[in-house]
């Protein structure tokens, strides 16, 4: 097996300093006064300050060490975990990605931008009228956390192996086969069972190793909810659920464009400005919820919102207006429903560079089909609306439903 190169290897632990990182600022963003948070965050800064050094990363770490200065001001108790502190330190986060993933395509003033902006809102706090100014964050010893070691291995060399497995698993089947008709030797049967059991085993741990859990996909919609709704003005708060279900990482990969157009119509369309929830008698702050289970072979997502719910008179306007039902057509309203996950389906008066083009619910469709899975849609005017997505947790099960049926086939460039 080829070694990664020293570079590659460090561009991963970066990736995942960051990760953490952004994380750790949205609890931060939550909880203001956590200490522990502020440490974490701080010892993340610093981490990766000494890993840019030591690889010859000048840029990126002279840019996390300014911003590590404000964190350390924070730690000191002379500024707060502001809101606002906090968005400039997420933008942060991805200039440091782009100063190692692609420096080329740096803007030449926007970390200068950054950093100014940063400073600016830290000399705001230090110069305010204290009976103004936040509980600060006392400093606490950061808590050390021992974590089981690992091997990050390319899932392209994954894929080799699970092949191998499923070929040594065609050859014991024939060889079992074989032992079974010949009425051979006890001992020659009692060695086939053996490689059998061998086999089932080396199946299964090949497949473990292929799993992940899903928090690794949900975690990322905290920074897209968090950012969509300082953009939109709203006020919306995220629950996660069933954070350690566990799918193929393949599947995982596949679902993250499906559920980033679900929840950015939510955030979008779904979930009322403050001031129209305020009205209707709502409480201010939106609910978006997002949750996973396992149910036999299959996983079943989740997500639920508190908004307006699906207006069907307007779907059954823009569905007669593009052709698709008749003015007297009767049907179901299930049926009704479907056609948000038609082509350029939308009801939204307005463009904007959130949703209204009527191509993502025609992407979550398309994605849950190469799946063989199913999405149910349920919603309640002034309540909400929920979409329940069903499909297969392994490749295995993926594999078994396509051959199984001759219907079906997969995708291209699928499995």
């Amino acid at each position: 097996m080829e070694s990664l190169d020293p570079i590659e290897e460090w561009k991963q632990e970066a990736d995942a300093f960051l990760i953490q990182l952004e994380e750790t600022l949205l609890n931060l963003e939550q909880s203001p006064d956590d200490a522990d948070l502020v440490d974490r965050a701080f010892g993340l800064l610093h981490s990766l300050k000494g890993a840019g050094m030591t690889f010859g990363w000048e840029a990126l770490a002279a840019f996390v060490h300014q911003v590590e200065t404000t964190f350390v001001q924070i730690r000191n108790g002379m500024i707060t975990a502001t809101p606002e502190l906090i968005a400039l330190a997420l933008l942060a986060t991805d200039h440091m990605r782009t100063l190692f993933e692609q420096p080329e395509n740096l803007e030449p003033t926007h970390g200068t931008t950054l950093l100014a902006a940063m400073a600016k809102l830290a000399d705001e706090q230090t110069h305010a009228d204290p009976s103004e100014t936040s509980h600060v964050v006392p400093v606490v010893a950061r808590e050390v956390l021992t974590e089981r070691p690992t091997l990050r291995v390319p899932l392209e060399q994954l894929n080799q192996l699970m092949d191998q497995v499923v070929a040594l698993s065609g050859v014991q089947a024939r060889l079992s086969q074989a032992i079974e008709s010949a009425g051979s030797h006890p001992m020659l049967q009692a060695i086939g069972s053996e490689l059998e059991r061998v086999s089932a085993n080396l199946r299964n741990t090949t497949t473990a190793m292929r799993m992940l859990p899903i928090s690794v996909l949900f975690r990322r919609f905290r920074r897209v909810v968090h950012d969509l709704s300082r953009e939109l003005g709203k006020s919306i708060a995220l629950t996660l659920s069933g954070e350690s279900t566990a799918l193929d990482k393949f599947i995982l990969n596949e679902l993250y464009a499906p559920l980033l157009h679900l929840v950015r119509n939510a955030v979008d369309h779904g979930i009322e400005s403050s001031a129209e929830r305020i009205a209707l008698g709502k409480p201010v702050v939106g609910r978006l919820r997002l949750g996973a289970r396992c149910l036999d072979e299959d996983v079943i997502i989740t997500l639920e919102d508190d908004g307006r719910g699906l207006n069907a008179e307007a779907i059954r306007a823009k569905a007669v207006a593009s052709g698709l039902l008749t003015p007297d057509q009767e049907i179901s309203t299930a049926a009704l429903f479907d056609h948000i996950f038609c082509a350029g389906f939308s009801t939204a008066t307005q463009v904007t560079t959130i949703s209204g083009r009527g191509v993502g619910m025609e992407v979550v469709k398309r994605a849950i089909d190469n799946l063989h899975g199913t999405i149910e849609l349920m919603t309640t005017p002034s309540q909400g609306t929920s979409f329940l997505l069903r499909f297969p947790r392994t490749l295995a099960t993926l594999d078994e439903r396509v051959f199984s049926n001759p219907d079906m086939s997969l995708n291209e460039g699928g499995l």
